[in-house]
């Protein structure tokens, strides 16, 4: 937990630093048009599992999600009615994949975030529509008005163990999903993060984006939330990886086929890369 919460810290560089956490402004989905956001939870030292990072399904086995997020091994997806956590279900964590250039460096004189797109497979999600991926070059979004939803994120400057740390991150975990409106800017940004859509918004809506979460545009996810530098919040671009995430489950297609044909070699190297992070290359 310590080195998600230590990644969040650095890049979330508009967090206020006398606040123990996000605050939730902006709007419930009250009328549950953004079904296919989903919960990405962790089940470490509580009782209770902890939601660090928002996703969006684009297929009923498939959630894409920002690569930072992809540090945990016990994760379930929370999935469901968005404006009201105990009415939500769970699904289990089969696969997590960076991008395979995924990077993340800083020291005193660099800072730079490439590639910060990854993907999660669950068990099969009876959800309905799907997230819609767009296929539109992002430099063409200037000045375009967005959408943006997220979960929210809790980070504190105490130990995990914390009994008052966890009494507050149990109670933050029963927000419902907020949605937020902003618009597409340039980003001529202070450090390296490639490739990037940034957003201006007022600052109670900028603290509804979450790592992992979707940006709007028309009806179409643009970009997936990475962090914050100043008053931008920055997102990666998802036209640039459709390629690659098809890639992704074509190989798990034929991974899961090979296992329907019973090579008993191939199902034991299967079973041993369950539940852990990997990353593809292509």
């Amino acid at each position: 937990m310590f080195l998600l919460l230590m990644i969040q810290l650095l890049i979330n560089v508009a967090s206020d630093s006398e606040s123990t956490k996000r605050d939730y402004n902006g709007h419930l989905d009250i009328n549950n048009y953004f079904s296919f956001v989903v919960c990405i939870e962790t089940h470490g030292k509580t009782p209770e599992p902890i939601k660090f990072c928002t996703g969006s399904l684009i297929k009923s086995n498939w959630v894409i999600t920002a690569a930072h997020c992809l540090v945990h091994e016990n994760v379930t997806v929370s999935y469901g009615n968005t404006i009201s956590r105990q009415l939500e279900m769970k699904a289990s964590v089969l696969k997590q994949i960076k991008h395979p250039q995924h990077k993340m460096m800083r020291n005193k004189e660099y800072w730079s975030v490439t590639d910060d797109i990854g993907l999660i497979k669950v068990e099969k999600i009876p959800i309905n529509p799907l997230a819609k991926l767009s296929s539109v070059d992002y430099k063409e979004f200037t000045e375009s008005p967005v959408v943006f939803a997220g979960y929210g994120f809790t980070w504190m400057q105490r130990a995990i163990d914390s009994v008052d740390l966890i009494s507050q991150i149990k109670a933050i975990d029963s927000t419902p999903l907020l949605v937020g409106q902003g618009e597409t800017i340039e980003c001529n940004l202070e450090v390296v993060w490639h490739p990037s859509i940034c957003v201006n918004s007022e600052q109670k809506m900028r603290r509804v984006a979450d790592p992992g979460g979707p940006l709007i545009h028309n009806g179409t996810i643009i970009g997936i939330f990475s962090g914050s530098s100043g008053n931008k919040m920055v997102y990666v671009p998802v036209s640039l990886y459709l390629v690659w995430m098809r890639q992704v489950m074509l190989r798990d297609k034929k991974e899961q086929q090979k296992l329907r044909d019973g090579d008993k070699t191939y199902n034991d190297k299967y079973e041993a890369s369950m539940n852990v992070t990997i990353e593809i290359e292509l």
